[in-house]
C-alpha cells in the first residue's frame, strides 16, 4: 500500500493522464504532479484519511477530477 507520494515525484510527466491509489490513508507531496499537463484524474476510492500539499497540483490542467469516498477527511497542507 503506497502512503506517501513524496515530493515531485511525477513532476514533468506530461503523458500523465490518471492515477488510483487504494490506500486507506495517503499523503501528496509538493509539487507531486507540477507540470503535468495531461493529468485530469486521481481516484482514491478507499482513503479514509487525505493530506495534499497546497501545492501538490501546481501547473496542472484547470479540470481536474478528484475520487474519493463519501467520508474521507481531507487536510490541505499549507507550509509557511
Amino acid at each position: 500500500n503506497i502512503k506517501y507520494i513524496s515530493s515531485s515525484v511525477f513532476n514533468l510527466c506530461d503523458r500523465l493522464i490518471s492515477v488510483e491509489i487504494l490506500s486507506s490513508s495517503i499523503s501528496i507531496g509538493s509539487n507531486c504532479f507540477t507540470d503535468c499537463f495531461s493529468f485530469c484524474l486521481i481516484s482514491l476510492p478507499n482513503a479514509e484519511s487525505i493530506n495534499i500539499d497546497q501545492k501538490a497540483f501546481h501547473k496542472v490542467s484547470k479540470k481536474i477530477s478528484l475520487f474519493i469516498c463519501n467520508n474521507a477527511k481531507i487536510n490541505i497542507v499549507r507550509k509557511k
